[in-house]
């Protein structure tokens, strides 16, 4: 008898264990692929700032002002709140 429980304690344990792994695991995963794509957008720049430097003035700003984000506007939807009690 106190081996079934022994024998079942010792698989939660070794499941508790793994789990404990995998989740590690995944946030190491989570955290090389964050810090490859930082340093993959790095070398990006980089190689745009060695280009830019290339250009003539006129070209420089032509290319400056396309690389500008769109512009974003929020609109607020007002919603009324009504209880029903």
């Amino acid at each position: 008898m106190w081996f079934v429980r022994k024998s079942r304690y010792k698989a939660a344990v070794e499941a508790q264990k793994k789990a404990e792994r995998t989740v590690a695991y995944q946030h190491q995963v989570i955290a090389d692929s964050a810090t490859a794509r930082t340093k993959e957008s790095l070398k990006t720049r980089l190689r745009l700032n060695k280009a830019l430097h290339l250009l003539t003035p006129a070209q420089r700003e032509e290319v400056m002002e396309d690389d500008e984000p769109p512009v974003r506007t929020l609109h607020l939807v007002a919603v009324p709140f009504c209880s029903t009690y």
